[in-house]
């Protein structure tokens, strides 16, 4: 199974409020994914727990599951720092089964403007 928007680099500014759409597919085709979960982890160090996660978010609720389409949305205060840090996207199906469709680096940028973060 792949991911649609596979990115390898995510750039994001600091203290927005971004979003990003998933689309699973097999052979080609939308995987319904009515009843996964989708996990969106961001860390300091590829070796650190879960439980130290900077970002830890567990998806149920999909735009499209029969689809195959999630979204992963983040606040601004979850933005709210500087710096390279390592990301991966996991899927979790109704069997169980999991692996990752995505991961990379995320970039957290400062901005010219400050106010409202």
């Amino acid at each position: 199974m792949t991911c649609q928007d596979n990115h390898k680099t995510l750039k994001v500014d600091r203290g927005t409020t971004p979003g990003w759409y998933l689309r699973v597919t097999r052979n080609g085709s939308a995987e319904d994914i009515t009843g996964w979960t989708v996990y969106f982890t961001v860390k300091e160090h590829m070796q650190d727990t879960d439980a130290d996660a900077l970002i830890a978010k567990d998806i149920i609720a999909h735009v499209n599951p029969t689809g195959g389409i999630t979204v992963v949305e983040l606040t601004s205060s979850e933005t709210d720092r500087i710096g390279s840090f390592y990301y991966d996207i996991k899927v979790k199906d109704n069997e169980g089964k999991s692996w990752i469709i995505a991961r990379g680096r995320i970039k957290f940028q400062a901005t010219v403007t400050q106010r409202g973060i």
